[in-house]
């Protein structure tokens, strides 16, 4: 067998400052260690930068295949504890395994057009999570997720910091920590944000047909009667959109008409409805 070299064989890295005396007691270690010990720890080595190149060179692709448009997705087969991609090139179906099980612990790298480049994209084994930019407002580098355009959604932001480096540092810690949603999240989240934001726009607001029901309630110091709002011309969808909407409440009540018991239900405009009012 060759003489041993641990720096040849990959297993010592170069050397660095004020790491002699570590590096001197590994060597005595690796000397220490049998023929058969020897070819193991450099096969496991072999193999694991292998993989770390493997990684590198699949994540530079599916980098390229995103920017020419490639339609790719990430999923999880159910009989395989490995996280997969698929995309589709020249008309063919492609299916391949990340070798991860967690997609977070995949290669992070954030990849900027030119050095002086004020936006960065972030990439986990090839796929968009979102982008490392300049506020120009806020005069400091922010991280938002895979649904941010262009900073214009605060609620897509999810970190800030002084230096570029210390941004692209801070990307790749919310990746891994779970801070920076998942491409699928960041779109569930901002579906959600959108669904808040209608219906809060839809009830809150005084339309043209709800401003004057909530007129004729806030008039009233006590309530008005559903009879009273549809004898002024308000039909019962317009009312049922102000209880929803919380800009009115309901309330049933029971008196005696014509010597006959019967149910009354009293509208009353809320806080919330006064609020719009003054919209």
């Amino acid at each position: 067998m060759r003489e041993r070299s641990p720096q040849s064989d990959g297993l010592l890295t170069s050397p660095g400052r004020g790491d002699a005396r570590p590096r001197r007691e590994l060597t005595q270690a690796l000397a220490q260690l049998s023929d058969s010990e020897w070819a193991k720890l450099k096969h496991d080595e072999d193999r694991r930068r292998a993989e770390q190149h493997k990684i590198r060179d699949l994540a530079g692709r599916l980098r390229e295949l995103r920017r020419g448009g490639s339609d790719m997705s990430v999923y999880k087969p159910k009989d395989s504890p490995y996280w997969h991609y698929s995309f589709e090139h020249r008309g063919q179906r492609f299916r391949r395994s990340t070798k991860t099980t967690d997609r977070r612990q995949g290669h992070v790298v954030v990849e900027f057009e030119g050095e002086n480049s004020k936006a960065g994209t972030i990439w986990v084994d090839g796929e968009n999570w979102g982008a490392v930019e300049w506020s120009v407002e806020h005069d400091v580098w922010c991280i938002e997720d895979a649904e941010g355009k262009c900073l214009r959604h605060t609620s897509s932001i999810h970190g800030k910091a002084a230096a570029k480096d210390e941004a692209i540092a801070l990307a790749e810690r919310l990746v891994r920590d779970g801070t920076l949603p998942s491409p699928e999240e960041a779109k569930r989240l901002r579906q959600q944000e959108r669904e808040r934001r209608s219906t809060r726009r839809h009830y809150s607001m005084p339309q043209p047909r709800r401003r004057p029901a909530l007129e004729l309630l806030a008039s009233s110091p006590d309530s008005c009667t559903e009879a009273l709002m549809l004898a002024n011309g308000f039909p019962v969808e317009t009312l049922v959109e102000l209880i929803r909407g919380g800009l009115a409440s309901a309330e049933a009540e029971r008196m005696i008409a014509g010597g006959k018991q019967i149910q009354v239900t009293r509208l009353r405009i809320t806080e919330a409805g006064r609020q719009a009012l003054r919209l």
